[in-house]
């Protein structure tokens, strides 16, 4: 659940960032940035839930 609040709070945070820049340069500049944040947070929630498998996995070989 605090994984899911701090997902939802990043790209609130993006969509801000996007507002922000879309005023100081252009849409299109404001859309590229944007979506290289998007595409960053989406990488780094699936192997962040890969690595954590890992862990469970490396802990649950090492109890039994």
């Amino acid at each position: 659940m605090k994984k899911m609040f701090m997902a939802t709070a990043a790209i609130i945070g993006i969509i801000v960032v996007q507002i922000i820049l879309a005023k100081v340069f252009n849409w299109r500049i404001a859309e590229i940035l944007s979506s290289l944040a998007m595409n960053f947070l989406l990488y780094y929630c699936i192997f962040s839930a890969i690595s954590q498998k890992r862990k469970s996995a490396k802990q649950e070989e090492k109890c039994s």
